[in-house]
């Protein structure tokens, strides 16, 4: 296969990075198998250390169709791992530098991949749940997904983002309901349920219960966080 396809896809970079963490020999007997992406040098010796059944890949989501090489400022002191690239990220990392600048936040080069180059790498485009919580570059890694070419039943997105809300949520909210899949929004997050999948006829109930359950935590500081 060519290193490039016309949807900018780098397999073998990926294949290999995947097959250092897990040989896929060891995958065929698993069942349920999960696949955990996190770019830090600080938390991905952690993902690796708890011995999880699944899959681990030290690199960045792209939000573009193509892989690419940016910065990650790791600031997970703050909560605040950002690379630097897109105008939310920057904005978030601005925010972490104002408020401690005679902090030194670490700063290194991280590879970044499409997520469909990543599940074709994996050999696995059907996906019970994705969970995306990379700090503002939710909308673009949504965008960039051939989404006639994947089977993904339900999408949850953190869009709360530590100082402020992810200004796209709107537009992932409209892109993902156009694409068949009912949006519900969880506190900081928001839940989208594939139309025609199994968890669907359940996914509102279920949703309602824990938002209902949310207001009743001690971390809740508004009677209902969910104005929507």
């Amino acid at each position: 296969m060519a290193t490039k396809s016309r949807l900018g896809l780098g397999l073998p970079e990926v294949v290999s990075r995947l097959e250092m963490f897990a040989p896929t020999r060891l995958a065929e007997p698993w069942d349920n198998v999960g696949l955990l992406v996190e770019p830090s040098q600080q938390l991905f010796p952690q993902i690796r250390g708890r011995g999880r059944r699944a899959w681990a890949l030290q690199a960045c989501l792209s939000h573009t169709p193509h892989p690419f090489q940016t910065q990650l400022r790791d600031q997970l002191k703050y909560g605040l791992s950002t690379v630097e690239d897109g105008f939310v990220s920057q904005h978030l990392s601005s925010y972490a530098k104002n408020f401690h600048p005679r902090q030194q936040l670490p700063r290194y080069p991280v590879e970044c991949y499409p997520l469909f180059t990543i599940l074709r790498a994996w050999n696995q485009t059907s996906v019970d749940l994705l969970s995306l919580d990379i700090e503002g570059m939710e909308m673009g890694v949504m965008a960039n997904m051939p989404w006639h070419l994947v089977d993904i039943k339900m999408v949850l997105v953190e869009t709360f983002l530590g100082y402020l809300w992810n200004p796209n949520t709107d537009l992932m909210r409209w892109f993902m309901e156009e694409r068949g899949y009912l949006a519900m929004r969880l506190q900081h997050d928001w839940l989208f349920v594939r139309r025609d999948c199994e968890y669907a006829r359940d996914a509102e109930a279920i949703v309602k219960r824990v938002r209902h359950d949310i207001t009743k935590l001690k971390e809740s500081h508004v009677a209902d966080p969910f104005n929507d």
